[in-house]
């Protein structure tokens, strides 16, 4: 049965003084997941992943990050990929001045860009986390955009022309095998098309970073990977996954679908083992109703 859920939005300060979006999906839980979108799209667009977990104890958090969504900032720039981080870290303190807030449990999620972010976070912070889930990380761009002659022209001209607007290289036919799916997604007005070239240099150093560490973590730690991913690399993923040390860890990956695992049509599949790894971190004690 779905429960319902409390919906609230709002803005808080980043520490350099941007305004950032935020809504939330609350209800009588102990829990909190906090969720971190992909780059281009927006907080509003897991309202699907949030319907889908609805019965189990979880409150939802989501920020749109800076630059993107209903979010302040440049568009699309970020000056360095920490101050995402940074960013993360002021919605938390943000959420913690709540009483009620502070009594809950926190898990951290994250989708494509949204999923280096939150590993990034994860790795950095000693923050009260009691797991990670991650759908389509963002370890390492698809294809031919990492070889090293693409790499060094995006640090070139970062050089000289580090906020100049490029079309983003996501193809939306690369997203979803469901035709309605890509057209409200080209229809959607809060998504970004374009990307700065300083942004692109950053996400490929940040991505190059998580690419050459070792993880020893001390909190279950879940990756659900696309087969048939064309935006970000499925071998990237594995060896994130085999460079990661925790008491839990579990790769799962699904062959046929595309790089939006979330809202493809066919995602029954997904849905039951996100609800498992969420169960699995919630101490295996919880049972639907």
């Amino acid at each position: 049965m779905e429960i319902v859920m409390g919906k609230r939005e709002g803005f808080f300060n980043a520490p350099d003084g941007t305004e950032l979006f935020y809504q939330t999906w609350e209800r009588d839980a102990e829990y909190a997941c906090l969720v971190f979108h992909g780059f281009g799209e927006h907080s509003g667009r897991y309202a699907r992943l949030v319907s889908a977990l609805s019965d189990l104890p979880i409150s939802y958090y989501a920020m749109d990050v800076r630059g993107q969504g209903r979010s302040g900032g440049e568009r699309v720039y970020v000056e360095s990929f920490s101050q995402f981080i940074e960013d993360a870290q002021c919605f938390l303190d943000y959420l913690t001045a709540d009483t009620e807030f502070k009594r809950k449990k926190l898990i951290l999620f994250g989708h494509s860009l949204g999923g280096a972010i939150a590993l990034q976070w994860l790795s950095q912070k000693a923050n009260p986390w009691i797991g990670f889930v991650a759908t389509s990380p963002c370890f390492q761009v698809y294809g031919i955009s990492w070889t090293k002659p693409a790499r060094g022209l995006v640090r070139k001209l970062n050089q000289i022309y580090p906020h100049a607007v490029i079309t983003n290289p996501v193809k939306p036919r690369f997203l979803f095998k469901n035709e309605q799916l890509m057209r409200d997604y080209l229809k959607d007005p809060l998504i970004q098309r374009k990307i700065t070239i300083h942004m692109a240099d950053e996400i490929i150093r940040a991505c190059e970073s998580i690419q050459s560490m070792s993880f020893n973590l001390n909190v279950p730690m879940f990756f659900l990977a696309s087969g048939n991913d064309r935006i970000v690399s499925l071998s990237a993923t594995r060896h994130v996954y085999e460079k990661t040390a925790a008491p839990i860890k579990r790769l799962y990956i699904y062959p046929e679908l595309y790089h939006e695992i979330l809202n493809e049509e066919q995602n029954n599949e997904v849905v039951r083992d996100l609800k498992q790894c969420f169960q699995t971190i919630l101490g295996g004690g919880y049972e639907n109703n």
